[in-house]
């Protein structure tokens, strides 16, 4: 009996939910004596990491529903945003500098900051060009929370106005309010240091472990803010989740602000209702798409791709983004399987070679269309000089 094998390529990818093999083989045996021959059909031994199916449906993501988006909630936002404007501006940065820092943190906290561009702006503008030559004259607590609001928007405030910090840790009491909110600022504002920044990267230290130290004498109030500061820094962490858990901590706040509170509230909704329209969005295309159905061996996790861009950019004013990265996610998870998991080797190297041929020729499309654009606007200019 004589064995011959052969070894083609092939870019299919065939659902088999075998052990892994690195070639797929077409055998043919051949049986002289009796003048006949048996073609093996080919048999691919191809992996599976058993993906759980999707918690959410086609038909779930489709029923989402928000009443959050008619045109007297619409009025009602804008009547609040009017009120709250009308705070940023009437706050004297002059006399009470922290006051005004404190009330744009808890907007952006709140993840409601993005209605009030202009009028942070130009707190913070003015704050910077009156404190930026006497920050030593101003308190721990003023300087820990300017510091890192200005970084943050980015004005060119240097690590040295915290030169004596460590003298003014050492007579604050923790069980005072005010004195810890200072530390947590500090602790905070240590977080937005460049690289060498070494007077930043002490106070990180020092005030991390004076917070644990003292965090079961804290006032009440705040311990909530030091325990999920501790846990991860708020430069860490994700907007859209940390106004959700803001929200909840800043109503039972004793100087909570009716006005912004409802503002807080009714704009998380109000995105929602964006996030929502979003996602069915995306959830038409992926049905479309069959890749659900057609490359079971992958995984199905659209929604957790699109959570993943309401973490990059919440805002409303960016569906298209939204809509489009998840798209991309959606794509990129499932080629990251076939790689993985599903392909042999055999075809991931032909599938390689493909994509990489396509890729050189959109970028020479782009080149040329890079190139024809420059010749237009040159011979434009030229006519027009």
């Amino acid at each position: 009996m004589a064995l011959v094998c052969l070894f083609p390529c092939s870019l299919l990818l065939r659902k088999d939910s075998c052990a892994p093999s690195r070639r797929l083989n077409i055998c043919k045996t051949i049986n002289s004596s009796q003048n006949t021959s048996t073609v093996v059909e080919p048999l691919v031994k191809r992996r599976t990491a058993n993906y759980e199916s999707s918690l959410w449906s086609y038909d779930h993501v489709q029923s989402l529903t928000t009443k959050y988006s008619g045109k007297d909630y619409t009025a009602r936002a804008e009547n609040l945003k009017e009120v709250v404007k009308t705070m940023l501006q009437k706050r004297s940065v002059v006399e009470n500098p922290l006051i005004s820092l404190e009330l744009v943190d808890d907007l952006q906290r709140l993840g409601i900051a993005y209605h009030f561009k202009e009028e942070i702006a130009d707190v913070l503008e003015n704050i910077y060009h009156n404190t930026r030559n006497n920050w030593s004259t101003t308190d721990l607590n003023l300087r820990s929370l300017g510091f890192r609001l200005l970084r943050q928007h980015g004005y060119p405030v240097s690590q040295d106005i915290f030169g004596n910090f460590k003298n003014k840790i050492e007579n604050l009491n923790p069980c005072q309010y005010e004195d810890m909110v200072a530390i947590l600022n500090l602790y905070e504002a240590s977080y937005h240091s460049f690289e060498d920044e070494s007077v930043l990267d002490e106070a990180r230290d020092l005030t991390k472990k004076y917070l644990e130290e003292n965090l079961d004498d804290v006032n009440g109030s705040i311990a909530p803010l030091v325990s999920h500061a501790l846990e991860v820094p708020l430069q860490w962490r994700v907007p859209r989740v940390e106004a959700r858990w803001f929200i909840d901590l800043y109503e039972k706040r004793s100087d909570m602000n009716p006005v912004v509170i409802e503002l807080a509230k009714l704009d998380f909704d109000m995105v929602q209702a964006v996030h929502i329209e979003d996602l069915k969005h995306a959830s038409r295309w992926w049905r479309n798409t069959s890749w659900d159905k057609k490359l079971t061996f992958a995984r199905d996790r659209l929604v957790e791709c699109f959570l993943w861009t309401v973490g990059y950019s919440y805002m409303p004013g960016f569906s298209t983004g939204r809509r489009e990265i998840t798209k991309v996610n959606a794509m990129i998870t499932t080629i990251d399987d076939v790689y993985d998991v599903y392909g042999t080797l055999d075809e991931l190297e032909q599938f390689t070679d493909v994509i990489s041929r396509i890729w050189l020729i959109n970028l020479e499309r782009v080149a040329r269309s890079t190139e024809h654009s420059k010749v237009i606007t040159e011979g434009t200019w030229e006519l027009a000089v």
